[in-house]
């Protein structure tokens, strides 16, 4: 498994441009629209996770990938821990983004709201991919491709509406009187950690049954 993370990331080098811009835009964004700003993030993670699925597709080079000594199972687990991988260096970006941007313009840090928003973009992405990753397993190419860019595009229209209709110090506030906002951004992302299991498990069934 260690051979194809390396894969991954030698095939994905040639877009750390792409990469980093990307993550600079969500960043930006978050003191002003953090919804957007957090999907922007999401985006980046999951467009190289898919990324790298298509590259090996390429050219049907999945008949000549799965010749070499792994499993299938090894395959679909490597994509989900590669996914864990480029989401935790976005993640620790936006955590130190966040205290630096706080304790620069607003002289203070409120760790509640920079674990809040660090929380918004682990559920945010742990759910996108839950949803992306056993639909390009099961169509590939350009079918999948289709597939997902219609997936984030209709999040994004529901988290700009959203974002316009309700602030984030509204939502926040009202989350603050029923309980903790840590406590239910950690209830939230166990629910996201249990989608992104189970849906591991459909794409290790689907890939384990599809042919080449």
């Amino acid at each position: 498994m260690i051979g194809l993370l390396i894969k991954d990331i030698k095939l994905m080098k040639n877009q750390i441009v792409f990469f980093l811009i990307t993550i600079v835009c969500g960043l930006i964004l978050i003191p002003k629209q953090p919804l957007i700003g957090a999907w922007l993030l999401t985006f980046v993670i999951a467009n190289f996770a898919i990324g790298s699925m298509t590259y090996d597709d390429f050219d049907n080079g999945n008949a000549f990938l799965f010749t070499l000594p792994f499993t299938r199972k090894q395959y679909a687990n490597e994509k989900y821990l590669f996914s864990l991988a480029m989401g935790s260096l976005v993640w620790i970006l936006l955590f130190l983004y966040n205290v630096i941007y706080q304790a620069i313009v607003n002289k203070r840090v409120d760790i509640y709201e920079v674990l809040f928003l660090e929380s918004v973009v682990i559920i945010f992405t742990l759910l996108m991919l839950s949803v992306m990753f056993p639909i390009q397993f099961k169509y590939g190419g350009e079918k999948g491709r289709i597939a997902n860019i219609a997936i984030i595009g209709v999040g994004l229209i529901i988290i700009f509406t959203v974002g316009n209709i309700v602030s984030i110090d509204s939502v926040t506030m009202k989350i603050t009187e029923m309980m903790n906002e840590l406590s239910i951004s950690v209830l939230f992302i166990l629910i996201a950690v249990a989608a992104y299991f189970v849906s591991m498990l459909f794409s290790q069934k689907i890939i384990s049954q599809k042919e080449f």
